[in-house]
């Protein structure tokens, strides 16, 4: 993935799809220590109200420092 596409994602408001999601997980499979991908990809599954979501979210909190930045990210304000 280019770094244009996946620094569109990173803006609000942006409408994720299953393309974008296939996409994401594609980079965070090949960095997997990539926090940012990992984010985007948990944004994703929340906009498309996936099961994994939880899942998820409990696997990036151990790669996350600061917590609130989760919850930011699924509660904006």
């Amino acid at each position: 993935m280019q770094k244009t596409p996946l620094i569109a994602y990173m803006s609000p408001p942006v409408n994720m799809d299953r393309d974008s999601l296939e996409r994401i997980r594609k980079v965070r499979e090949q960095y997997p220590f990539f926090t940012m991908a990992r984010l985007l990809l948990i944004r994703n599954l929340y906009q498309l109200n996936e099961d994994r979501y939880r899942q998820e979210i409990e696997i990036a909190a151990a790669y996350v420092t600061d917590r609130r930045i989760l919850y930011e990210l699924i509660h904006p304000l």
